[in-house]
């Protein structure tokens, strides 16, 4: 079974990367990146804990909209 949503996201994580990639290693690009690893371990407890989250919100209204018994 082909999805068209799968190759929507795929086309545009492709144009992206390409976008990125064709820009150049200005100073710019290359100052925007740039970021303190404090800053990156923060966020990747703050994404994580987000992805928690959800799923502990999605199993709570599954088991809310499908009781056991």
């Amino acid at each position: 079974n082909f999805s068209l949503w799968l190759l929507f996201f795929i086309f545009i994580a492709g144009s992206q990367l390409w976008a990125r990639n064709s820009g150049g290693k200005t100073a710019e690009s290359k100052a925007y990146y740039t970021v303190p690893i404090t800053e990156r371990i923060v966020l990747t407890l703050v994404y994580f804990s987000l992805a928690a989250v959800l799923v502990l919100g999605m199993t709570i209204t599954h088991t809310m909209m499908f009781p056991q018994g």
